[in-house]
């Protein structure tokens, strides 16, 4: 599997990004910060990293590169997407995310960030009063995101009574899109058992949610409702099904041409054809598809 760059950056086996492919990518990000002038000579550049065996090594040699480039990068350890891309904001820097996000353990991605006028405590802390979640019982499953510590912090900050459950120090590649049926009844034990009124959670990288209502099922988020407008399907299984074959797909770095190339039947073929009118939608609106 070669690496790819697409929607969500750059992606591959974890043994071809170790080494010279992640500091030839990180050059490169550099000589096009300082040629656009986006920084100066010497200018930050912030660099964090999810909790996969491989992403210290990466990390390490995406900065190394990006010293020699004649910038300087900050390490910012392991912190949630949103939070880096936010932080780089706020002191006016470019960003790289070591992350494959939801992926499987042996293979990772590079995720790059412009300096923007676009910190994530505080960011969240003002969305609501802070008492607003008072009496409330939300199960945290923190695995192995890096959001794990400050999603606790955020709902204690509301007011809400916090469990936080299932801590792993094993990289696990939850799919907030795509969720196990193992992971799911293990979320509906929990709810259950401890009488939760939800169970929030995020993705490895902490930009994706992942939300259980107070019966231990599912929210269905925005891009389950697409599908099913744009399958012209009402039926949740259904939705769901090209959800998990499409998701699959996007992890192999096909688009929805080659996605059809290789479909293997015809209930495939209509998950590739609606995955190329999800991405027209998301074309149409200028939208990111973050996945």
């Amino acid at each position: 599997m070669a690496v790819k760059f697409g929607t969500s950056g750059l992606r591959g086996l974890s043994s071809e990004l170790v080494g010279s492919v992640s500091a030839l990518y990180a050059t490169a990000f550099a000589r096009f910060l300082l040629e656009k002038n986006l920084v100066g000579t010497g200018g930050r550049v912030v660099i964090a990293r999810d909790f996969r065996q491989s992403s210290p090594e990466i990390a390490a040699t995406v900065m190394a590169a990006l010293t020699r480039a004649g910038l300087t990068p900050i390490d910012c350890g392991t912190i949630p997407t949103p939070a880096l891309a936010l932080y780089g904001a706020a002191v006016n820097a470019g960003g790289i995310m070591i992350t494959g996000s939801h992926i499987p353990a042996d293979r990772n991605g590079i995720k790059f960030y412009r300096p923007a006028t676009e910190l994530f405590l505080e960011r969240n802390f003002a969305t609501l009063p802070s008492q607003a979640l008072a009496g409330m019982r939300v199960g945290v499953y923190q695995h192995s995101t890096v959001a794990r510590d400050m999603m606790v912090k955020v709902f204690e900050h509301f007011g809400a009574t916090v469990f936080p459950l299932g801590r792993s120090e094993q990289f696990i590649p939850v799919d907030t899109e795509a969720v196990s049926e193992q992971t799911v009844a293990l979320l509906a034990e929990w709810t259950d058992e401890l009488a939760l009124d939800t169970i929030v959670s995020t993705d490895g990288d902490g930009d994706r949610p992942l939300v259980i209502d107070d019966k231990g099922r599912q929210i269905n988020g925005d891009v389950l409702g697409v599908l099913k407008d744009a399958g012209g399907s009402t039926d949740n299984a259904t939705a769901r099904r090209w959800q998990w074959t499409i998701s699959l797909w996007k992890n192999q770095g096909l688009n929805s041409a080659q996605a059809e190339a290789v479909a293997k039947n015809d209930d495939e073929r209509v998950a590739a054809r609606v995955m190329q009118r999800y991405e027209e939608r998301l074309a149409a609106y200028q939208a990111v598809d973050f996945d």
